[in-house]
Protein backbone atom coordinates (compact mmCIF):
# COMPACT_ATOMS: atom_id res chain seq x y z
CA UNK A 1 0.00 0.00 0.00
CA UNK A 2 1.24 3.58 -0.89
CA UNK A 3 1.36 6.29 1.72
CA UNK A 4 1.30 9.75 0.43
CA UNK A 5 3.79 12.30 2.16
CA UNK A 6 2.62 15.85 3.04
CA UNK A 7 3.56 18.07 0.81
CA UNK A 8 6.33 19.67 3.08
CA UNK A 9 8.04 16.41 3.31
CA UNK A 10 8.05 15.30 -0.21
CA UNK A 11 11.56 15.15 -1.84
CA UNK A 12 10.38 16.73 -4.47
CA UNK A 13 9.68 20.10 -4.03
CA UNK A 14 13.26 20.46 -2.20
CA UNK A 15 14.86 19.12 -5.23
CA UNK A 16 12.36 21.26 -7.71
CA UNK A 17 13.57 24.03 -5.20
CA UNK A 18 17.55 23.69 -5.13
CA UNK A 19 17.78 23.36 -9.14
CA UNK A 20 15.83 26.62 -9.38
CA UNK A 21 18.19 28.14 -6.62
CA UNK A 22 21.35 26.56 -8.37
CA UNK A 23 20.28 28.05 -11.86
CA UNK A 24 19.46 31.83 -10.18
CA UNK A 25 23.28 31.70 -8.97
CA UNK A 26 24.59 30.18 -12.71
CA UNK A 27 22.30 33.17 -14.11
CA UNK A 28 23.87 35.49 -11.46
CA UNK A 29 27.47 34.81 -11.79
CA UNK A 30 27.16 34.65 -15.57
CA UNK A 31 25.68 38.28 -15.16
CA UNK A 32 28.13 39.64 -13.55
CA UNK A 33 31.04 38.15 -15.83
CA UNK A 34 29.01 39.43 -18.67
CA UNK A 35 29.01 42.94 -17.10
CA UNK A 36 32.75 43.03 -16.00
CA UNK A 37 33.00 42.38 -20.04
CA UNK A 38 30.78 45.82 -20.83
CA UNK A 39 32.93 47.61 -17.95
CA UNK A 40 36.45 46.56 -20.03
CA UNK A 41 34.99 48.06 -22.59
CA UNK A 42 33.49 51.14 -22.10
CA UNK A 43 31.10 53.16 -24.24
CA UNK A 44 32.44 56.70 -23.81
CA UNK A 45 29.84 58.16 -22.22
CA UNK A 46 30.39 61.30 -20.08
CA UNK A 47 26.80 62.34 -19.06
CA UNK A 48 28.21 66.19 -19.77
CA UNK A 49 26.16 66.76 -23.05
CA UNK A 50 22.69 68.70 -23.79
CA UNK A 51 21.76 65.84 -26.07
CA UNK A 52 19.81 62.73 -24.45
CA UNK A 53 20.16 58.83 -25.67
CA UNK A 54 17.24 57.25 -24.36
CA UNK A 55 17.12 53.27 -24.09
CA UNK A 56 15.12 51.06 -22.37
CA UNK A 57 16.14 47.66 -20.32
CA UNK A 58 12.96 46.52 -19.50
CA UNK A 59 13.39 43.17 -21.34
CA UNK A 60 15.46 41.18 -19.04
CA UNK A 61 17.33 39.32 -21.23
CA UNK A 62 21.38 38.53 -21.76
CA UNK A 63 21.55 39.12 -25.31
CA UNK A 64 19.19 42.68 -25.41
CA UNK A 65 22.17 44.33 -22.82
CA UNK A 66 25.26 42.87 -25.26
CA UNK A 67 23.65 44.52 -28.30
CA UNK A 68 22.36 47.86 -26.38
CA UNK A 69 26.12 47.89 -24.87
CA UNK A 70 27.77 47.25 -28.85
CA UNK A 71 25.10 50.19 -30.36
CA UNK A 72 25.97 51.96 -27.38
CA UNK A 73 29.62 52.04 -28.49
CA UNK A 74 29.20 52.36 -31.88
CA UNK A 75 27.45 55.63 -31.71
CA UNK A 76 30.14 58.37 -33.14
CA UNK A 77 28.90 61.01 -30.72
CA UNK A 78 27.99 59.25 -27.67
CA UNK A 79 30.61 60.77 -25.52
CA UNK A 80 28.35 64.28 -26.27
CA UNK A 81 25.15 62.68 -25.31
CA UNK A 82 23.51 61.79 -21.94
CA UNK A 83 21.99 57.96 -21.66
CA UNK A 84 18.71 57.95 -19.81
CA UNK A 85 17.58 54.25 -18.77
CA UNK A 86 14.45 53.52 -19.06
CA UNK A 87 12.78 50.51 -16.68
CA UNK A 88 9.18 49.92 -15.23
CA UNK A 89 10.34 50.28 -11.58
CA UNK A 90 13.50 51.13 -8.95
CA UNK A 91 13.40 47.16 -7.89
CA UNK A 92 14.40 45.92 -11.16
CA UNK A 93 17.84 45.99 -9.63
CA UNK A 94 19.30 43.59 -12.09
CA UNK A 95 18.59 45.17 -14.99
CA UNK A 96 19.56 48.78 -13.12
CA UNK A 97 22.73 47.13 -12.72
CA UNK A 98 23.21 46.00 -16.36
CA UNK A 99 22.53 49.21 -17.73
CA UNK A 100 24.88 50.54 -15.59
CA UNK A 101 27.30 48.31 -16.90
CA UNK A 102 26.84 49.87 -20.23
CA UNK A 103 27.24 53.73 -19.35
CA UNK A 104 23.55 54.61 -17.91
CA UNK A 105 23.90 56.50 -14.99
CA UNK A 106 20.28 58.35 -15.25
CA UNK A 107 16.79 56.31 -14.89
CA UNK A 108 13.19 56.91 -15.16
CA UNK A 109 10.50 54.62 -13.81
CA UNK A 110 7.42 54.35 -15.39
CA UNK A 111 5.84 52.49 -12.79
CA UNK A 112 7.13 55.34 -10.01
CA UNK A 113 5.49 58.35 -11.79
CA UNK A 114 3.82 60.60 -9.92
CA UNK A 115 0.80 60.29 -12.88
CA UNK A 116 -0.15 56.66 -12.37
CA UNK A 117 -2.14 54.89 -14.50
CA UNK A 118 -5.14 55.09 -12.29
CA UNK A 119 -5.11 58.53 -13.72
CA UNK A 120 -6.05 57.63 -17.01
CA UNK A 121 -8.88 55.21 -15.72
CA UNK A 122 -12.09 57.64 -16.85
CA UNK A 123 -10.13 58.44 -19.76
CA UNK A 124 -9.57 54.73 -20.98
CA UNK A 125 -13.24 53.98 -19.63
CA UNK A 126 -14.44 56.71 -21.96
CA UNK A 127 -12.72 55.34 -25.21
CA UNK A 128 -14.23 52.02 -24.52
CA UNK A 129 -17.49 52.99 -23.95
CA UNK A 130 -18.85 52.51 -27.51
CA UNK A 131 -16.67 48.94 -28.03
CA UNK A 132 -18.93 46.16 -28.87
CA UNK A 133 -17.21 43.97 -30.71
CA UNK A 134 -13.07 42.99 -30.66
CA UNK A 135 -12.54 45.01 -33.96
CA UNK A 136 -14.11 48.37 -32.61
CA UNK A 137 -10.95 48.22 -30.32
CA UNK A 138 -8.83 48.58 -33.49
CA UNK A 139 -10.14 51.42 -34.60
CA UNK A 140 -9.77 53.60 -30.82
CA UNK A 141 -8.78 56.96 -31.43
CA UNK A 142 -5.55 57.33 -29.48
CA UNK A 143 -3.34 60.01 -28.69
CA UNK A 144 -1.04 61.21 -31.36
CA UNK A 145 -2.53 58.54 -33.95
CA UNK A 146 -0.72 55.58 -32.31
CA UNK A 147 -2.14 52.93 -34.21
CA UNK A 148 -4.44 51.09 -31.97
CA UNK A 149 -3.45 47.50 -32.87
CA UNK A 150 -0.78 48.24 -30.35
CA UNK A 151 -3.06 48.20 -27.71
CA UNK A 152 -4.63 45.44 -28.93
CA UNK A 153 -1.36 43.28 -29.46
CA UNK A 154 -0.20 44.14 -25.99
CA UNK A 155 -3.80 42.63 -24.40
CA UNK A 156 -2.96 39.41 -26.13
CA UNK A 157 -0.14 39.17 -25.59
CA UNK A 158 -0.39 40.04 -21.77
CA UNK A 159 -3.43 37.53 -21.14
CA UNK A 160 -1.66 34.61 -23.65
CA UNK A 161 -4.96 34.14 -25.15
CA UNK A 162 -5.54 35.04 -29.29
CA UNK A 163 -8.89 37.23 -28.23
CA UNK A 164 -9.33 38.13 -24.68
CA UNK A 165 -13.46 38.68 -23.60
CA UNK A 166 -14.68 41.81 -24.10
CA UNK A 167 -15.28 41.81 -20.37
CA UNK A 168 -11.55 41.09 -19.34
CA UNK A 169 -10.65 44.07 -16.97
CA UNK A 170 -7.01 44.03 -18.64
CA UNK A 171 -8.98 45.79 -21.55
CA UNK A 172 -9.16 48.86 -19.16
CA UNK A 173 -5.75 48.33 -17.51
CA UNK A 174 -3.97 47.86 -20.46
CA UNK A 175 -5.28 51.33 -21.85
CA UNK A 176 -4.85 53.06 -19.11
CA UNK A 177 -1.24 52.26 -18.52
CA UNK A 178 -0.54 52.84 -22.04
CA UNK A 179 -2.16 56.32 -21.95
CA UNK A 180 0.01 56.29 -18.92
CA UNK A 181 3.09 55.17 -21.14
CA UNK A 182 2.55 57.83 -23.85
CA UNK A 183 2.20 61.14 -21.22
CA UNK A 184 5.41 60.05 -19.69
CA UNK A 185 7.57 59.56 -22.92
CA UNK A 186 5.97 62.89 -24.08
CA UNK A 187 7.17 64.88 -21.13
CA UNK A 188 10.83 63.36 -22.04
CA UNK A 189 11.09 64.42 -25.29
CA UNK A 190 9.80 67.67 -23.97
CA UNK A 191 12.07 68.43 -21.44
CA UNK A 192 15.13 67.04 -23.09
CA UNK A 193 16.90 67.47 -26.47
CA UNK A 194 16.40 63.81 -27.27
CA UNK A 195 19.18 62.34 -30.18
CA UNK A 196 17.98 58.69 -30.58
CA UNK A 197 15.71 55.87 -29.32
CA UNK A 198 17.00 52.00 -28.71
CA UNK A 199 14.92 49.85 -27.80
CA UNK A 200 14.86 45.62 -27.55
CA UNK A 201 10.97 45.43 -29.10
CA UNK A 202 8.71 48.15 -31.43
CA UNK A 203 4.89 46.16 -30.51
CA UNK A 204 4.33 45.90 -27.04
CA UNK A 205 2.95 49.18 -25.72
CA UNK A 206 5.46 50.22 -22.89
CA UNK A 207 8.03 49.85 -26.29
CA UNK A 208 5.85 50.78 -29.04
CA UNK A 209 4.60 53.68 -27.30
CA UNK A 210 8.56 54.78 -26.75
CA UNK A 211 9.24 54.26 -30.51
CA UNK A 212 6.23 56.23 -31.65
CA UNK A 213 6.56 59.17 -29.68
CA UNK A 214 9.95 59.53 -31.12
CA UNK A 215 8.75 59.51 -34.29
CA UNK A 216 6.22 62.36 -33.45
CA UNK A 217 8.99 64.06 -32.16
CA UNK A 218 11.15 63.88 -35.56
CA UNK A 219 13.69 61.82 -33.14
CA UNK A 220 14.83 58.36 -35.01
CA UNK A 221 14.64 55.15 -33.01
CA UNK A 222 16.33 51.85 -33.40
CA UNK A 223 14.72 48.44 -32.85
CA UNK A 224 17.83 46.54 -31.63
CA UNK A 225 17.52 42.49 -31.87
CA UNK A 226 18.60 39.65 -32.71
CA UNK A 227 17.48 36.94 -35.29
CA UNK A 228 18.29 33.71 -36.77
CA UNK A 229 21.73 34.00 -34.75
CA UNK A 230 22.98 37.45 -36.28
CA UNK A 231 22.42 41.22 -35.01
CA UNK A 232 19.14 42.86 -36.68
CA UNK A 233 18.56 46.48 -36.44
CA UNK A 234 16.01 48.50 -37.73
CA UNK A 235 16.15 52.13 -38.08
CA UNK A 236 12.82 54.18 -37.97
CA UNK A 237 12.84 57.73 -39.07
CA UNK A 238 9.43 58.59 -39.70
CA UNK A 239 5.71 57.00 -39.32
CA UNK A 240 5.45 55.19 -42.03
CA UNK A 241 8.06 53.20 -41.15
CA UNK A 242 6.54 51.89 -38.07
CA UNK A 243 4.30 49.59 -40.77
CA UNK A 244 7.09 47.68 -41.14
CA UNK A 245 9.17 46.93 -38.06
CA UNK A 246 11.60 44.15 -39.07
CA UNK A 247 14.99 44.64 -41.52
CA UNK A 248 14.74 43.29 -45.07
CA UNK A 249 14.80 45.60 -47.56
CA UNK A 250 12.44 46.32 -50.64
CA UNK A 251 11.82 44.51 -53.74
CA UNK A 252 12.41 47.99 -54.99
CA UNK A 253 15.75 47.91 -53.15
CA UNK A 254 16.18 44.24 -55.13
CA UNK A 255 15.53 45.48 -58.57
CA UNK A 256 17.96 48.47 -58.09
CA UNK A 257 21.16 45.63 -57.80
CA UNK A 258 23.59 44.55 -60.26
CA UNK A 259 22.33 41.14 -61.56
CA UNK A 260 25.23 39.58 -60.56
CA UNK A 261 24.72 40.98 -56.55
CA UNK A 262 21.38 39.42 -56.87
CA UNK A 263 22.16 36.13 -58.20
CA UNK A 264 24.58 35.70 -55.00
CA UNK A 265 22.04 36.96 -52.94
CA UNK A 266 19.59 34.18 -54.53
CA UNK A 267 22.50 31.34 -54.10
CA UNK A 268 23.43 32.57 -50.48
CA UNK A 269 18.92 32.23 -49.91
CA UNK A 270 19.08 29.22 -51.33
CA UNK A 271 21.79 27.64 -49.38
CA UNK A 272 20.29 28.62 -45.77
CA UNK A 273 16.68 27.77 -46.70
CA UNK A 274 18.68 24.02 -46.75
CA UNK A 275 20.82 24.68 -43.69
CA UNK A 276 17.39 26.04 -41.75
CA UNK A 277 15.74 23.26 -43.17
CA UNK A 278 18.27 20.47 -41.60
CA UNK A 279 17.40 21.89 -38.08
CA UNK A 280 20.90 23.34 -37.07
CA UNK A 281 19.57 26.94 -36.33
CA UNK A 282 19.65 28.36 -32.98
CA UNK A 283 16.18 30.12 -33.86
CA UNK A 284 13.50 29.07 -31.85
CA UNK A 285 10.57 29.09 -34.92
CA UNK A 286 13.12 26.93 -36.96
CA UNK A 287 14.58 24.48 -33.89
CA UNK A 288 10.81 23.53 -33.00
CA UNK A 289 9.55 23.59 -36.57
CA UNK A 290 12.43 21.20 -38.56
CA UNK A 291 12.70 17.80 -36.96
CA UNK A 292 15.09 15.53 -39.42
CA UNK A 293 15.10 12.70 -37.24
CA UNK A 294 11.55 12.41 -37.71
CA UNK A 295 11.02 13.61 -41.30
CA UNK A 296 9.51 12.02 -44.36
CA UNK A 297 11.25 13.89 -47.08
CA UNK A 298 9.23 12.27 -50.09
CA UNK A 299 5.93 13.06 -50.99
CA UNK A 300 4.04 9.43 -50.67
CA UNK A 301 5.86 9.39 -47.40
CA UNK A 302 4.80 12.35 -45.82
CA UNK A 303 1.08 11.99 -46.70
CA UNK A 304 1.16 7.81 -45.43
CA UNK A 305 2.92 9.52 -42.78
CA UNK A 306 -0.19 12.39 -41.69
CA UNK A 307 -2.74 9.87 -42.88
CA UNK A 308 -3.51 11.83 -45.98
CA UNK A 309 -5.01 10.44 -48.68
CA UNK A 310 -2.33 9.56 -51.38
CA UNK A 311 -3.93 10.46 -54.64
CA UNK A 312 -6.12 13.99 -53.75
CA UNK A 313 -4.71 17.37 -53.91
CA UNK A 314 -3.69 18.47 -50.70
CA UNK A 315 -3.74 22.17 -49.29
CA UNK A 316 -1.35 22.25 -46.00
CA UNK A 317 -2.81 25.80 -43.80
CA UNK A 318 0.16 27.00 -41.62
CA UNK A 319 -1.40 28.80 -38.11
CA UNK A 320 0.35 31.26 -36.32
CA UNK A 321 1.14 31.56 -32.81
CA UNK A 322 -1.43 32.79 -31.13
CA UNK A 323 -0.67 35.89 -29.44
CA UNK A 324 2.96 37.07 -31.01
CA UNK A 325 1.94 40.32 -31.96
CA UNK A 326 -1.02 39.69 -35.07
CA UNK A 327 -0.89 43.06 -36.22
CA UNK A 328 3.08 43.12 -36.98
CA UNK A 329 2.65 43.79 -40.83
CA UNK A 330 -0.40 45.51 -41.07
CA UNK A 331 -3.35 42.95 -40.83
CA UNK A 332 -7.03 44.01 -41.91
CA UNK A 333 -8.70 41.27 -43.28
CA UNK A 334 -9.19 39.81 -39.54
CA UNK A 335 -9.28 41.24 -36.51
CA UNK A 336 -6.79 38.71 -35.16
CA UNK A 337 -5.28 35.02 -35.79
CA UNK A 338 -7.97 33.43 -34.37
CA UNK A 339 -10.52 35.46 -36.20
CA UNK A 340 -8.85 33.75 -39.12
CA UNK A 341 -8.51 30.36 -38.14
CA UNK A 342 -11.97 30.19 -37.45
CA UNK A 343 -13.20 32.29 -40.90
CA UNK A 344 -10.49 29.48 -42.96
CA UNK A 345 -12.05 26.24 -40.79
CA UNK A 346 -15.36 27.29 -41.95
CA UNK A 347 -14.62 27.65 -45.68
CA UNK A 348 -12.71 24.57 -46.17
CA UNK A 349 -14.90 22.58 -44.17
CA UNK A 350 -17.26 23.35 -47.32
CA UNK A 351 -14.73 22.30 -49.60
CA UNK A 352 -14.40 18.68 -50.23
CA UNK A 353 -12.18 18.43 -53.38
CA UNK A 354 -9.54 18.93 -51.63
CA UNK A 355 -7.86 17.24 -48.38
CA UNK A 356 -6.75 20.09 -45.96
CA UNK A 357 -4.06 19.92 -43.67
CA UNK A 358 -4.12 22.18 -40.59
CA UNK A 359 -0.22 22.74 -39.19
CA UNK A 360 0.01 24.03 -35.62
CA UNK A 361 2.43 26.62 -35.49
CA UNK A 362 5.82 24.78 -34.09
CA UNK A 363 5.84 26.71 -31.10
CA UNK A 364 2.72 26.31 -29.61
CA UNK A 365 3.89 23.97 -26.98
CA UNK A 366 6.78 25.81 -25.82
CA UNK A 367 4.10 29.11 -25.65
CA UNK A 368 1.52 27.18 -23.98
CA UNK A 369 -2.13 28.14 -23.51
CA UNK A 370 -5.00 27.23 -26.56
CA UNK A 371 -3.96 25.17 -29.04
CA UNK A 372 -5.31 24.90 -32.72
CA UNK A 373 -7.26 21.63 -31.70
CA UNK A 374 -9.02 23.64 -28.97
CA UNK A 375 -9.79 26.44 -31.73
CA UNK A 376 -11.27 24.44 -34.73
CA UNK A 377 -13.36 22.02 -32.57
CA UNK A 378 -15.26 18.97 -34.23
CA UNK A 379 -14.06 18.75 -38.35
CA UNK A 380 -15.05 16.98 -41.34
CA UNK A 381 -12.92 13.91 -42.44
CA UNK A 382 -11.79 15.85 -44.86
CA UNK A 383 -9.79 18.14 -42.81
CA UNK A 384 -6.95 16.78 -40.86
CA UNK A 385 -5.06 18.32 -37.84
CA UNK A 386 -1.26 17.43 -37.65
CA UNK A 387 0.26 16.45 -34.44
CA UNK A 388 2.10 19.62 -32.83
CA UNK A 389 5.09 18.39 -33.12
CA UNK A 390 5.02 17.41 -36.67
CA UNK A 391 8.00 18.34 -39.29
CA UNK A 392 7.01 21.81 -41.03
CA UNK A 393 9.05 19.70 -44.09
CA UNK A 394 7.08 16.60 -43.80
CA UNK A 395 3.84 18.87 -43.72
CA UNK A 396 5.19 21.09 -46.78
CA UNK A 397 5.88 17.86 -48.96
CA UNK A 398 2.70 16.58 -48.97
CA UNK A 399 1.23 19.67 -49.98
CA UNK A 400 0.21 20.91 -53.08
CA UNK A 401 -0.51 24.76 -52.30
CA UNK A 402 0.51 26.41 -49.01
CA UNK A 403 -1.70 28.59 -46.69
CA UNK A 404 -0.69 30.98 -44.13
CA UNK A 405 -0.84 34.82 -42.87
CA UNK A 406 2.47 35.89 -42.55
CA UNK A 407 4.76 32.85 -41.49
CA UNK A 408 7.97 32.45 -43.43
CA UNK A 409 6.85 29.04 -44.68
CA UNK A 410 5.37 31.12 -47.32
CA UNK A 411 9.24 32.11 -48.20
CA UNK A 412 10.28 28.47 -48.19
CA UNK A 413 7.67 27.37 -49.75
CA UNK A 414 7.80 29.83 -52.57
CA UNK A 415 11.47 28.82 -53.25
CA UNK A 416 10.73 25.38 -53.69
CA UNK A 417 7.74 25.99 -56.36
CA UNK A 418 4.71 25.90 -54.03
CA UNK A 419 1.73 28.23 -54.77
CA UNK A 420 1.33 30.10 -51.13
CA UNK A 421 -2.16 32.31 -50.45
CA UNK A 422 -1.61 34.74 -47.79
CA UNK A 423 -4.30 35.56 -45.96
CA UNK A 424 -2.93 39.13 -44.97
CA UNK A 425 -0.28 41.60 -45.44
CA UNK A 426 3.24 40.09 -44.70
CA UNK A 427 6.66 41.16 -44.20
CA UNK A 428 7.12 39.43 -47.98
CA UNK A 429 4.21 41.30 -49.85
CA UNK A 430 5.71 43.54 -51.77
CA UNK A 431 8.36 40.98 -52.97
CA UNK A 432 5.54 39.23 -55.22
CA UNK A 433 6.14 35.72 -55.32
CA UNK A 434 2.84 35.03 -53.21
CA UNK A 435 -0.74 35.38 -53.44
CA UNK A 436 -2.32 38.20 -51.51
CA UNK A 437 -5.82 37.97 -50.29
CA UNK A 438 -7.15 41.67 -50.35
CA UNK A 439 -10.33 40.87 -47.82
CA UNK A 440 -11.99 38.48 -46.82
CA UNK A 441 -14.55 37.90 -49.50
CA UNK A 442 -11.02 38.12 -52.35
CA UNK A 443 -9.43 35.42 -49.08
CA UNK A 444 -12.36 33.13 -49.50
CA UNK A 445 -12.36 33.11 -52.98
CA UNK A 446 -8.95 32.75 -53.52
CA UNK A 447 -9.47 29.32 -50.93
CA UNK A 448 -12.26 27.76 -53.05
CA UNK A 449 -9.76 27.86 -56.17
CA UNK A 450 -6.64 26.70 -53.86
CA UNK A 451 -5.74 23.83 -56.83
CA UNK A 452 -5.77 26.53 -59.52
CA UNK A 453 -3.18 28.87 -57.76
CA UNK A 454 -0.15 29.64 -60.29
CA UNK A 455 2.86 28.09 -58.47
CA UNK A 456 5.51 30.47 -58.94
CA UNK A 457 7.69 31.41 -62.09
CA UNK A 458 10.99 30.97 -61.89
CA UNK A 459 11.75 34.58 -61.19
CA UNK A 460 9.63 34.48 -58.19
CA UNK A 461 11.06 31.29 -56.88
CA UNK A 462 14.65 33.44 -57.19
CA UNK A 463 12.69 36.15 -55.64
CA UNK A 464 11.89 34.31 -52.65
CA UNK A 465 15.39 32.83 -52.23
CA UNK A 466 17.00 36.54 -52.73
CA UNK A 467 14.13 37.94 -49.74
CA UNK A 468 15.44 34.66 -47.62
CA UNK A 469 19.12 36.02 -47.67
CA UNK A 470 18.04 39.16 -46.33
CA UNK A 471 15.29 38.69 -43.97
CA UNK A 472 16.67 35.06 -42.18
CA UNK A 473 19.93 34.31 -43.25
CA UNK A 474 22.79 35.82 -41.18
CA UNK A 475 25.11 38.28 -42.87
CA UNK A 476 27.59 36.42 -44.58
CA UNK A 477 30.27 34.46 -41.56
CA UNK A 478 33.55 36.36 -43.94
CA UNK A 479 32.54 39.85 -42.33
CA UNK A 480 33.53 38.65 -39.19
CA UNK A 481 30.90 39.52 -37.15
CA UNK A 482 29.29 38.12 -34.13
CA UNK A 483 27.36 35.28 -34.23
CA UNK A 484 24.48 34.93 -30.76
CA UNK A 485 22.53 31.79 -29.94
CA UNK A 486 18.79 32.86 -30.25
CA UNK A 487 17.60 34.98 -27.25
CA UNK A 488 15.62 32.58 -26.02
CA UNK A 489 18.30 30.21 -24.93
CA UNK A 490 19.07 29.49 -21.10
CA UNK A 491 20.22 33.03 -19.33
CA UNK A 492 23.33 31.26 -18.12
CA UNK A 493 24.48 29.72 -21.40
CA UNK A 494 23.70 32.83 -22.95
CA UNK A 495 25.89 35.25 -20.29
CA UNK A 496 28.48 32.73 -20.48
CA UNK A 497 28.34 32.88 -24.51
CA UNK A 498 29.21 36.98 -24.09
CA UNK A 499 31.21 37.05 -21.33
CA UNK A 500 33.72 34.15 -23.69
CA UNK A 501 33.26 36.96 -26.72
CA UNK A 502 34.39 39.88 -24.67
CA UNK A 503 37.05 38.27 -22.00
CA UNK A 504 38.92 35.99 -25.54
CA UNK A 505 39.94 39.68 -27.37
CA UNK A 506 36.70 41.08 -28.71
CA UNK A 507 37.61 41.05 -32.34
CA UNK A 508 34.24 39.85 -33.18
CA UNK A 509 32.67 42.79 -31.22
CA UNK A 510 34.67 45.17 -32.40
CA UNK A 511 34.04 44.51 -36.20
CA UNK A 512 30.58 44.78 -35.09
CA UNK A 513 30.97 48.00 -33.70
CA UNK A 514 32.92 49.62 -36.36
CA UNK A 515 30.26 47.49 -38.95
CA UNK A 516 27.45 49.78 -37.11
CA UNK A 517 28.76 52.64 -36.52
CA UNK A 518 29.46 52.69 -40.84
CA UNK A 519 25.58 51.78 -40.88
CA UNK A 520 24.80 54.74 -38.78
CA UNK A 521 26.57 56.96 -41.26
CA UNK A 522 24.77 55.70 -43.93
CA UNK A 523 21.04 56.26 -42.83
CA UNK A 524 20.28 52.58 -44.21
CA UNK A 525 16.88 51.56 -42.52
CA UNK A 526 18.40 47.82 -42.11
CA UNK A 527 21.76 46.81 -40.93
CA UNK A 528 21.81 42.91 -41.61
CA UNK A 529 20.26 43.72 -45.14
CA UNK A 530 22.54 46.33 -45.49
CA UNK A 531 25.64 44.13 -44.66
CA UNK A 532 24.61 41.33 -46.56
CA UNK A 533 23.97 43.29 -50.09
CA UNK A 534 27.20 44.81 -49.59
CA UNK A 535 29.07 41.80 -48.73
CA UNK A 536 27.80 40.46 -51.86
CA UNK A 537 28.40 43.80 -54.06
CA UNK A 538 32.14 43.65 -53.09
CA UNK A 539 32.59 40.59 -54.70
Amino acid sequence: MSVSLPRYLDPRRYARALWRWRAEQREHRGRGRAERGYRARPVGITGRGERVVLCEGMWDNPNHFFRLHLMLAAMPDIAECRVIGILRRHSERAQRRSLTSVGVSEFVYLDEDPVTADAFAVEARRLLSGVRRHRDLLELPLPHRLPAYVYYDTVVKQTRHPQPPLDSPVWHRALAELLRNVGIYGRLFERHEVARVVTSHPWKSEFAALVWMGLVHDVVSYYVTGFCDSTRIRRFARLSDFATPVEHGTGKEYDALPLATQRRLIEYGAAYLDERERGTSTDINARYAFHPERRHAERAAARRALGLPPDRPVAAVFTQAWFDFPHTFGMHNFTDFLDWIRFTAARISENTSVSWLLKPHPCDDWYGGIRLRDVVGTLPSHVYVCPEDTDSLTARVAADAIVTVHGTIGIEAAARGLPVLNADRSQYTDWGFTHLATSPEHYAALLAEITALAPPTAVQRDRAMAFAALSLAPPPAGLGLVRTSCDTSAPPFLYGEIAARLETGGQAWERERSAITEWLATGHPCYAAYNTTRAFSDE
